[in-house]
């Protein structure tokens, strides 16, 4: 019994605790989303070592009757062969699958950053939108009360039944209002839910979102992660250049044996392409020489398109923490205060319902706009970590 109690306290307390953006980030990892990138970058690590190793030798086999005026016996006959493709260029051939490589790494890397904040921006949509409909839940309480003391004041002839039916009137918006945001905020969390798998009913802590900011370091732009994957494109295209321009492209080799009646026959031979006499090669190693002079330039426009994104994003911060700070620090206060002494007024019959009425939606607006605010700063934010390659909560 006592083993009860302690798994239903611990089961209780986790349900209160939330789950925060860290513990949602790991099951993310367990996601099935996640796993596949690692998988195609392991299996495109996997063909690209398959296509830069050499083709195994073949071993063939023949077995042979042969007969003349005198004799007839069994013949039989061995060959071992092989063709190997560029073969005084293995350092140039190892660092071209290398870098290849690193390549794809760095797109993995790449692909599950974006994930990550991709979850994160749903938590915070969540959070905001399930902060909001506490608050409008709260609010419409209040005015619930409010509506039963005015149905008190007009039956004892306070107030006339017009002004009764503009309140009723707008505590009905605002139940709508509520619902809506209740919706939205269902929404949001299944949105979340999409992505990574949450207990059923399982809470958000909602208490570790991104501090609001309006500035911030971008760091070096030869670290991002796509400049990077450039250089390494760049560096392996270079070592297949390299390989491409090797005196020999390719070798085969033969050795056999055979016997057939009293006759032994064994050798080598090589065959080797006449590389001068054919323009293949050359234009092959032309077209590999041209996709390296590619490859810069578009690490080059690139970096350009990133450092102007990066601009135009903050841009778009700056203007929105900007009214953020405004609607936070000076019209929602004014906005609670002129709806709170409406309100205390109206109680005292020294104010008319419309003025309360007026105050409150003054209030329920700005607290919309501050919502429609932070939805969009927080989106401008994690779209600019996207592009700009910067951790949560961190400057690259």
């Amino acid at each position: 019994m006592r083993f009860k109690y302690i798994l239903a306290f611990t089961l209780l307390s986790v349900h209160l605790h939330g789950a925060n953006l860290a513990e949602i980030l790991i099951k993310l990892e367990d996601s099935k989303r996640y796993q596949a990138i690692e998988y195609e970058a392991d299996a495109g690590i996997l063909q690209s070592d398959a296509s830069s190793s050499y083709i195994a030798p073949e071993i063939s086999l023949g077995v042979s009757h042969a007969k003349d005026a005198l004799q007839s016996d069994v013949g039989y006959s061995v060959a071992l062969s092989q063709n190997i493709m560029q073969p005084f260029s293995v350092g140039s051939k190892r660092s071209a699958n290398e870098y290849a490589k690193r390549s794809m790494r760095q797109e993995a890397k790449h692909k599950k950053h974006l994930l990550r904040l991709d979850v994160a921006y749903k938590y915070h949509k969540s959070c905001l939108y399930q902060s909001m409909k506490e608050e409008m839940q709260r609010l419409y309480e209040e005015e619930k009360s409010g509506f039963t003391r005015l149905q008190k004041s007009y039956e004892a002839g306070e107030i006339s039944k017009k002004e009764l039916l503009f309140f009723e009137l707008e505590l009905v918006k605002l139940h709508q209002e509520q619902i809506s945001l209740e919706s939205a905020s269902a929404f949001a969390y299944s949105l979340l839910q999409e992505s990574v798998v949450l207990a059923e009913g399982e809470v958000l802590a909602c208490d570790d979102l991104v501090e609001l900011k309006s500035e911030m370091n971008f760091g070096v732009l030869d670290e991002h992660s796509e400049v990077l994957r450039s250089e390494y494109d760049i560096r392996s295209a270079a070592a297949s250049y390299e390989s491409a321009q090797a005196a020999i492209e390719s070798l085969s080799y033969e050795i056999y044996y055979s016997k057939e009646l009293d006759t032994t026959v064994s050798g080598l031979s090589l065959s080797i392409p006449i590389i001068p006499l054919t323009s293949k090669n050359s234009l092959e190693a032309q077209s590999k020489r041209s996709r390296v002079m590619q490859l810069q330039a578009q690490k080059e426009l690139l970096k350009h398109q990133i450092m102007k994104q990066e601009q135009k994003r903050l841009e778009q911060i700056r203007g929105l923490y900007g009214s953020i700070e405004i609607t936070q620090k000076e019209v929602i206060p004014l906005a609670q205060k002129l709806m709170e002494i409406s309100k205390r007024a109206l109680q005292e019959g020294e104010a008319s319902v419309i003025e309360h009425l007026d105050a409150t939606r003054s209030y329920k607006r700005a607290k919309l706009e501050l919502l429609g605010l932070q939805e969009s700063y927080y989106y401008e934010l994690f779209e600019l970590y996207k592009e700009a390659d910067i951790e949560l909560g961190e400057e690259r």
